[in-house]
């Protein structure tokens, strides 16, 4: 069996292809788009929660807002139903 020394000694935990740096920058750059994306999806919650018309949909609204807020992630199901609000009003999806 190997030991530790010689494990170490092989690289083993040296990544193949890329260079980690560049995974982390990719990644890194994924997290702000998606923050960015989630922010402005926060942003529009905010925007139908201030208008009457959209009363008939207030839990439906909060209730994503929150949870979207907490995770800081919008699913897919979530931006369908908050779409489907805005198109049963005339507007533009999110």
């Amino acid at each position: 069996m190997a030991s530790i020394d010689d494990l170490s000694k092989r690289a083993l935990d040296t990544p193949a292809g890329r260079p980690a740096h560049h995974l982390q920058n990719e990644s890194e750059l994924q997290i702000r788009t998606r923050n960015c994306e989630t922010n402005d999806f926060l942003q529009a919650l905010a925007e139908m929660q201030d208008q009457r018309k959209y009363t008939f949909a207030s839990d439906t609204i909060e209730g994503i807002y929150t949870t979207v807020e907490h995770s800081g992630y919008v699913s897919a199901g979530q931006r369908r139903a908050i779409n489907n609000i805005r198109k049963s009003m005339g507007e533009e999806e999110v």
